[in-house]
């Protein structure tokens, strides 16, 4: 997604060479199993490029060819969460280091029992961040166990808050209240920003240094300029596998039956101010949520 950010900040002074920031959002319930040895396809899919914004060789907000995925390296920042997550953290965080190459730094990560997220930032950009800081919430068994809940990592970026959130709600087919209520309690009780000039300029304005911040701004969520939240969700269809497929088929007939042209303009996600149908923006979100469960997708 695209992510407009302010000049002025940390920095000594300067300015980002691009008005926009780019962010790729990944989640990935990884069932405790090993990585592959490359996440290549993961990063940069190449069959969703026209989703993505000009590649590193564009030379956007510093990019550089420094190894790794190298001019595919399309954003300036990545944020990976897993849940039933691989037991080697630190391995993890190499194998994703490795793919991005030197072009890129960690930021932070954030792990709450087997539910991790680690966030990286294009190199150039690093200088200019400031606040950076990450917590945990649990809502499993009486609340206290980590086996569900969620970890976020926050930090501002030349006057612009940004939080992302990585979740793993109650499962099954009719815990729908309790997904609701997990999603709730993390907002409520995830203690970010420590300090209220790190979150959005309203926040730091309405809250000073005060130390009840939180009481006046319960929701995590309204602290931040910039949300991503991300994770197994665990929300179900409801409907049985042969009403699904039947659903399915029926979209896709429709998908075959149109023009080359109508085609595409299904496959693009609408841009603002667009009148696109409501059909053709499940499709757009259809495509852009697909590919190991990865996406560009907007906070």
């Amino acid at each position: 997604s695209s992510s407009s950010s302010s000049s002025s900040g940390s920095g000594s002074g300067s300015s980002l060479p691009s008005p926009s920031l780019f962010v790729w959002c990944a989640t990935w319930n990884m069932n405790a199993k090993a990585p592959p040895d490359s996440f290549d396809d993961f990063f940069a899919p190449t069959s969703i490029d026209h989703l993505l914004p000009p590649a590193a060789g564009a030379g956007a907000n510093g990019a550089t060819d420094c190894g790794g995925l190298g001019t595919r390296s399309h954003c300036d920042i990545y944020a990976f969460g897993t849940q039933e997550s691989y037991p080697q953290r630190k391995e993890f965080i190499t194998k994703v280091k490795d793919t991005l190459g030197s072009a890129y730094r960690v930021l932070d990560d954030q792990a709450l029992a087997a539910i991790h997220i680690v966030v990286l930032i294009r190199a150039a950009l690093a200088p200019f961040v400031e606040g950076v800081q990450s917590a945990q919430v649990a809502t499993g068994i009486g609340n206290v166990l980590g086996n569900k809940g969620g970890v976020g990592v926050c930090f501002r970026l030349l006057g612009t808050s940004f939080l992302f959130v990585n979740t793993h709600l109650a499962a099954h087919q009719g815990r729908v209240q309790q997904r609701n209520a997990d999603f709730h309690r993390i907002c409520r009780e995830l203690p970010l920003p420590r300090t209220p000039r790190l979150g959005s300029a309203r926040y730091s304005a309405d809250c000073g240094e005060r130390p009840n911040a939180f009481a006046q701004y319960p929701d995590a969520c309204g602290r931040f300029d910039r949300v991503f939240w991300m994770g197994d969700l665990n929300y179900r269809v409801n409907g049985n596998r042969a009403m699904v497929e039947e659903c399915l088929r029926v979209w896709q007939n429709g998908f075959n039956t149109r023009t080359d042209a109508e085609q595409d303009r299904l496959l693009r996600p609408p841009s603002r101010g667009s009148d696109a149908g409501a059909g053709d923006k499940v499709a757009a979100a259809k495509v852009s949520g697909s590919g190991s469960g990865s996406g560009s997708g907007s906070g």
